[in-house]
Parts: C-alpha cells; structure tokens; sequence
C-alpha cells in the first residue's frame, strides 16, 4: 500500500480489495507509527481470516508484525545480505517466503534460497520508482521462462495487465498503485 501514516484508511482500502476477491498481499508500511501499526495489525488480522487471504510481511517490518502473519517478503536489499546458495528455513507457522528482484542474479539468488515466488520488476515505468528504466521485454520473458519458481511481474502494471504478462510466463501482476488506487 501507499505511505500512509494512519490504519484507518489502510484498514478500508483492505477491505474493498478483499470484497473484490484479492486474497495475495504485502504489508509494506514505511511511515506509520508504533501506535498506528499496533491497530493495523490487531484489526487486520481477523479481516484477513474472514477471507482466508494470505499476507506476506515485507522484510523491513518489525519482526514482531512478521511473526503475526503468513509470511515474510524479502526487500532486494535483505535478499542480496543474504549468504548466496544457502536455502532459508521456513517456520511452520510461517509458511511464505517471497523476494523482490530486479535482474537475472537477484532472480537466481532468490531461487537459491528457496523462496516460494518473486515479484520481478519494473516491466515498465512506474511512479514509485521514478528514474529507474524498465526491464526488455526479452529479458523478462527469458529470466520468467528459466526460472524454477513462480514469478509475478510488478512495476506499472495491474490487474487488467494479467493475460499480458501471463504471455510473457509470469504467473500474475503485483503492484501498488494499480491496486491500491483503485478502490
């Protein structure tokens, strides 16, 4: 979701994506405090059980908002700390471990860790991360194809981009904007 700094209007946003049908999400909230996310957390948790959604909690979260859901969604940056080849035991209780790559080698690390899925990314321009090109078409159909693992394409794409990308072997489109600004 966008940087927001309050769990009220995150909380609505959550619930409208989940009466669409979206079941697959990452709790990536930069700028909210202690006390915001401490409601978020405590209020989500059960919104997402009603609906047997799935969360993955990005990386750079509090360890204790990890432990409260499905999973943990590796940042490019903790995926490249971490020792290459060596697979991440996962915890029973935490059953998804997902990463973010941008490029062939962050892609081949990612599956030497024994992630789940990644979100490989940008395919196209978008506005969150301002400056930074987009992947070839080529290459991302050639790193989706070679890879052992599913891969969502993210980066100026959304839900009416999944026959597109599906084209090119990715299993969905992930996003923020497209999702999040649309409800």
């Amino acid at each position: 979701p966008p940087n927001i700094t309050q769990a009220e209007p995150l909380l609505r946003q959550w619930q409208q994506l989940l009466e669409r049908g979206e079941r697959l999400f990452q709790l990536r909230c930069k700028q909210i405090n202690d006390r915001a996310l401490a409601t978020l957390v405590e209020q989500l948790q059960p919104m997402i059980e009603r609906f047997d959604a799935q969360v993955l909690v990005n990386s750079d979260m509090p360890t204790w908002v990890q432990s409260r859901f499905q999973g943990v969604h590796l940042t490019a940056a903790a995926l490249r700390a971490m020792e290459p080849g060596r697979e991440v035991g996962k915890r029973p209780d935490m059953p998804w471990l997902a990463a973010s790559c941008h490029n062939r080698e962050e892609l081949e690390q990612a599956q030497g860790l024994g992630v789940d899925f990644v979100t490989l990314s940008p395919l196209r321009v978008t506005a969150s991360h301002p400056g930074q090109p987009p992947l070839s078409r080529q290459d991302f159909e050639r790193w989706v194809l070679g890879a052992n693992v599913p891969v969502f394409a993210l980066g100026g794409v959304g839900p009416g981009d999944r026959s597109e990308v599906a084209a090119l072997g990715a299993q969905g489109v992930a996003g923020i904007s497209a999702f999040w600004g649309s409800v």
